[in-house]
């Protein structure tokens, strides 16, 4: 039994990264699942940028939300194609227009940084930035509301 256990602990020590590899892929290519904005949406306009203190790859996860009255943050739909999670970029800069739904909200920018890295038999995210902002608005149909933020830069 321990000559089976030894062959097959060193080839799965190497599949490791290429499973965490295979995992990152799998995420890129689902969708994402946003707030229905309504039929006469506001619009938020948001320029990110976010700087992690890392030479590495750094894959970022990112987001713009609205906390329902539950507590469970709602993702906003962007007007355009975007990528929300394991984007690679150091830094992260984004430029989108979001749909919400009008009214009184907590509007949440969420974004953190990690690198993939190995530890023992394992390849796992280590967190190396993690910034966000929380903001009470008031939402009006039609109109926009503009953030403008810039996290871990000079």
């Amino acid at each position: 039994m321990h000559l089976l256990n030894k062959r097959i602990k060193k080839p799965a020590r190497y599949a490791m990264p290429g499973l965490a590899l295979l995992l990152v892929l799998t995420a890129l290519g689902c969708g994402y699942s946003y707030l229905d904005p309504g039929p006469n949406p506001a619009r938020v306009v948001l320029s990110v940028k976010a700087q992690a203190p890392s030479k590495d790859v750094v894959l970022w996860d990112w987001g713009l939300y609205i906390v329902g009255a539950d507590g469970v943050w709602k993702r906003l739909g962007p007007t355009q194609k975007a990528k929300f999670t394991a984007l690679a970029a150091n830094p992260l800069e984004q430029h989108l227009i979001f749909l919400a739904p009008p009214g009184k909200h907590k509007l949440v920018l969420s974004a953190e940084g990690y690198v993939m890295v190995e530890a023992g038999d394992q390849t796992v995210a280590r967190t190396v930035a993690k910034y966000g902002d929380t903001w009470q608005v008031d939402l009006k149909p039609g109109r926009e509301w503009k953030i403008v933020k810039s996290y871990g830069t000079k």
